[in-house]
């Protein structure tokens, strides 16, 4: 797809998709008729004023999203060490963020399970269907310029950032409460003092 930066109802930018094949007309995360190949979206990005880029679309076919915001520094292009060591664990194709602060990595697999996509305190986003995300094409030096198969690595990634939950601890059961037809006269009326 291609996106336009607008004002969203309170007023702050967001990003919003564009049909390729007719640019005026907004396109679906959902709806693949409004989807176009890359070269295609990259054409109309490059020649239709008011285009700001081009996104990929996440359905559940088997490619993954993985967002490290705020790991670069748009000005020199450094990675925080750290980031550029997990993004290099994925050996799979890695680019610059729109902004120029984050790297975006695409690779295949499918997330281990449900319990949460964004991790803002960390960072970190992770995604496979029902979503877009704006890309550059401004590949990561140090990281293939192919997408490739990183399940073995999605997995240990995912545990890290979105660790399942301690599971609730068990809690006895209160003790029935009287309902008003059980209470006597006296019950109800020291309840009623109370």
């Amino acid at each position: 797809v291609v996106w336009k930066t607008e004002p969203s109802k309170d007023g702050k930018p967001t990003k919003v998709l564009y049909n390729p094949h007719a640019p005026s007309s907004r396109a679906s995360s959902t709806d693949s008729n409004t989807w176009a190949d890359y070269t295609k979206s990259r054409k109309v990005a490059d020649m239709v004023p008011g285009i700001d880029g081009i996104g990929f679309v996440f359905n559940g076919d088997g490619y993954v999203f993985i967002d490290f915001d705020k790991v670069r520094n748009a000005d020199t292009g450094e990675i925080d060490p750290a980031a550029m060591e997990e993004i290099t664990s994925f050996d799979s194709f890695a680019e610059v963020s729109p902004s120029g602060t984050g790297v975006h990595v695409l690779c295949r697999g499918k997330i281990p399970g449900d319990r949460g996509r964004n991790n803002q305190k960390a960072g970190r986003e992770i995604y496979t269907t029902g979503r877009f995300a704006t890309v550059t094409g401004e590949h990561v030096t140090g990281t293939p310029e192919t997408i490739n198969e990183a399940q073995a690595v999605i997995d240990p990634f995912y545990s890290k950032y979105w660790p399942e939950s301690p599971p609730e601890p068990t809690r006895s059961s209160p003790a029935p409460t009287p309902t008003p037809d059980t209470l006597t006269d006296d019950q109800v009326i020291s309840r009623v003092k109370r």
